[in-house]
């Protein structure tokens, strides 16, 4: 009896775990399944935990793999690793890492991942679920006895080769923009200097030399006849005002502001023959007289201060260009000299230093010096000294230039 109750309790036994077997072993080991592992159910603010996903199914079941952005409200995927594809026992088993992360603290319940899958030759949409999961984030820890420090700036990010090539790119692109509009602008500059005319600078009008102006000016006074229509007053003050600017532009003399004195006193050193000077200061006082005394002149007088007032202009004219001639010449007999000196030097031997040094005959430096003497005797020839003791010209007739006919009265 009881051998059959140990017998009836080993079977027993042996059904009970056939039965155990039968209905746990598929359930862990068919396919599809899913399953999802954390590194750690705990973390920091911030602080990133992987998360393995596993999903098998079989060779004739296709799945389609999902890519969740949250696990739940709080909890983030940073990042997801490639999916892995392993064949195994007419299996197919993907893999795939995320990291998750959370930056509040909290207990969360991660939301369950559903993956759809269809059998080969059903259009029936199967799922196959991860279970869900908790996450724990907890704070720092912050010692609220030290102090805080400020937020750190942001990091530099390197540039990249094409971040550099698109800066070259617009850099080139802007000057050739550039140079486009350079040489159009060149373009429109040519064209219309071409349409334009060619401006013709006049050359500057020579300068009058003062005695002509006098001269001119008198002439024009004596074609006006005013002393002859009883306007001596303004005849005197034409005739006047025409000699203060020959005498001003002439000799530098502000004859224009001076009074007669002073005009005399300041041409006393000009070089002007006692002649001339004498015809200015009879024209200058006869017209103070018109002018201030109310003085009647006869008509010999006023054409006479008019003849006075030309015969000055010509005489002081003929004196510059005199002394300008007398400059010349001493200019010539200087360099005259110089060539005689030049050639005394040399004759003892028989060379002339010329300019080009080129040798010559003792003839030659002979008839040079000879010259040079000739041109050093006649340096005076032609010239004399009036009674003021200024050098002046001689006429072929033996007269001076400075004897003027006097002017019938």
């Amino acid at each position: 009896m009881q051998i059959l109750r140990s017998q009836k309790c080993a079977i027993v036994l042996a059904m009970t775990l056939l039965c155990v077997f039968h209905t746990s072993a598929p359930a862990q080991e068919a396919p599809p399944y899913a399953k999802a592992v954390l590194d750690t159910n705990a973390i920091v603010i911030g602080q990133q935990v992987k998360m393995q996903l596993e999903v098998t199914v079989k060779n004739n079941e296709k799945i389609t793999w999902i890519f969740p952005e949250t696990l739940a409200e709080g909890v983030e995927v940073v990042s997801r690793t490639p999916i892995d594809t392993a064949f195994e026992d007419r299996q197919q088993i993907f893999k795939q890492t995320l990291f998750v992360t959370s930056f509040d603290s909290g207990f969360y319940a991660l939301e369950p991942l559903r993956f759809p899958y269809h059998v080969e030759g059903d259009t029936t949409t199967y799922y196959t679920q991860i279970p869900s999961a908790w996450l724990e984030v907890t704070t720092v820890a912050v010692d609220t006895t030290k102090s805080f420090f400020d937020i750190k700036p942001l990091m530099p990010e390197p540039l990249t080769w094409r971040e550099i090539m698109t800066y070259v790119v617009w850099i080139l692109g802007g000057l050739i923009v550039l140079c486009g509009i350079a040489w159009l602008i060149l373009l429109l500059i040519r064209k219309y200097r071409k349409k334009r005319p060619d401006v013709v600078i006049a050359p500057p009008k020579p300068k009058i030399p003062p005695y002509i102006t006098a001269l001119e000016e008198l002439e024009a006074l004596r074609l006006k006849k005013l002393w002859q229509s009883d306007k001596i007053k303004e005849y005197y003050s034409e005739l006047t005002d025409i000699v203060r600017e020959y005498i001003e532009a002439q000799f530098g003399v502000q004859a224009v502001e001076m009074t007669t004195d002073e005009i005399l006193f300041g041409l006393k050193n000009a070089g002007i023959n006692a002649q001339a000077m004498g015809k200015l200061s009879g024209t200058l006082q006869t017209a103070d007289l018109v002018k201030f005394a109310k003085a009647q002149p006869h008509a010999l007088e006023n054409d006479a201060a008019l003849t006075y007032s030309v015969d000055f202009v010509k005489e002081t004219h003929k004196y510059e260009e005199q002394q300008n001639n007398v400059e010349n010449q001493q200019l010539r007999y200087s360099q005259n000299d110089v060539i005689a000196s030049a050639a005394k030097q040399s004759s003892n031997n028989d060379v002339i230093p010329a300019k080009a040094g080129i040798p010559q005959s003792t003839d030659m430096n002979q008839r040079i010096a000879g010259q040079a003497r000739n041109d050093d005797s006649g340096r005076n020839d032609g010239l004399t000294h009036n009674d003021n003791g200024l050098l002046h010209s001689v006429r072929n007739d033996g007269k001076t230039s400075d004897e003027q006919q006097e002017p019938k009265m």
